[in-house]
């Protein structure tokens, strides 16, 4: 049983993730200049969303820890469009800051690890939250910096992302979209909550659309598919009407919006915006929307593949989760 339901997920896998034809179709836009996307604790490497893609963007990652970078200088993941990797920690203003430097690496953070949680979980391995030395690290705000572009973010820094967000103020402003880790325990102390998040983005006009991932810690076991929800990856988005309002003569800023759109598979953000910007007729976007569709029907598809076998998992446990996520 086992192994015919991992069939079915790597089915639905190959169905909707297809990055040939989003590279085709976010080619087909004929942007100047590539999506910029600024990757805020870059110790893990390129996101895999984007690395699927990674010869359409131009990335800017942020890493204080000296070891995580030269790991990522040896990485295969700086190929393609371009790539600038920074010393800085990313905070509200310009200062020195005092990194904790965990026995496992991409768990470090500028907080501290709340060991009287994570001690919980003695199968998660909470040794990896136990610090194994400080450095002293240069932070800096985004804001101080100039870039050529900026279209997406991403910021995953243990537990100090609102800290991140606050000295990205006037940044977000040319921003299109951002997924963002969060949580819902206190792994590290004082870091800020979901619910902080998800108010400041709001305030700065971004639209709360899923959770790209979520994770699940168990009290006796390390699995991630069950247990308590200890947090996740959120994504925000502007809206089609926030497009078309600030960009309704920018095609360079609606093709980024577009192509991002078509990354997180949000085709019906695209149809909308199709629809305000009057573009479903356009030469220039007609190969885009037939991508668009064609992901769009690959997508439901697998929907109604996943829908297929929750109740093939019925058979064996009472309740399922019916609402898959194919971000």
């Amino acid at each position: 049983m086992k192994k015919i339901l991992l069939k079915i997920l790597f089915a639905i896998q190959k169905i909707t993730s297809l990055e040939i034809l989003q590279i085709k179709a976010i080619k087909s836009l004929g942007m100047v200049k590539p999506l910029f996307l600024i990757d805020v604790g870059s110790a893990k490497g390129m996101p895999n969303r984007w690395k699927k893609i990674e010869s359409v963007i131009f990335k800017y990652g942020f890493e204080p820890d000296e070891g995580a970078r030269k790991k990522l200088k040896q990485s295969p993941d700086l190929r393609g469009g371009g790539n600038l990797d920074f010393p800085f920690a990313l905070s509200d203003k310009a200062e020195q800051i005092v990194l904790n430097v965990l026995k496992k690496p991409s768990h470090s953070s500028v907080l501290f690890p709340n060991n009287d949680f994570t001690n919980l979980f003695p199968k998660r391995h909470p040794d990896g939250f136990e610090i194994n030395f400080q450095a002293n690290v240069e932070g800096i705000d985004l804001d101080t910096l100039e870039f050529e572009a900026k279209d997406f973010m991403k910021i995953d820094v243990q537990g100090y992302e609102l800290k991140v967000l606050k000295g990205s103020e006037t940044s977000l402003r040319d921003i299109l979209g951002l997924e963002i880790e969060i949580g819902f325990s206190e792994l590290y102390k004082n870091q800020c909550s979901f619910g902080e998040i998800k108010d400041y983005m709001s305030e700065n006009a971004f639209e709360f659309i899923d959770f790209t991932s979520l994770t699940r810690w168990e009290r006796d076991a390390s699995k991630n598919t069950l247990g308590l929800c200890v947090g996740g990856d959120a994504l925000f988005l502007r809206t089609p009407e926030f497009i078309y309002s600030k960009y309704q003569n920018d095609k360079e800023k609606l093709a980024a919006y577009l192509s991002i759109c078509l990354i997180y598979k949000r085709h019906d953000y695209i149809s909308k915006t199709f629809e305000l910007f009057n573009i479903e007729k356009d030469i220039h976007y007609l190969e885009f929307l037939r991508i668009n569709k064609k992901l769009r029907r690959r997508l439901n598809f697998a929907d109604r593949l996943s829908r297929l076998s929750n109740h093939i998992i019925r058979f064996f446990v009472s309740e399922v989760d019916s609402t898959p996520m194919f971000y």
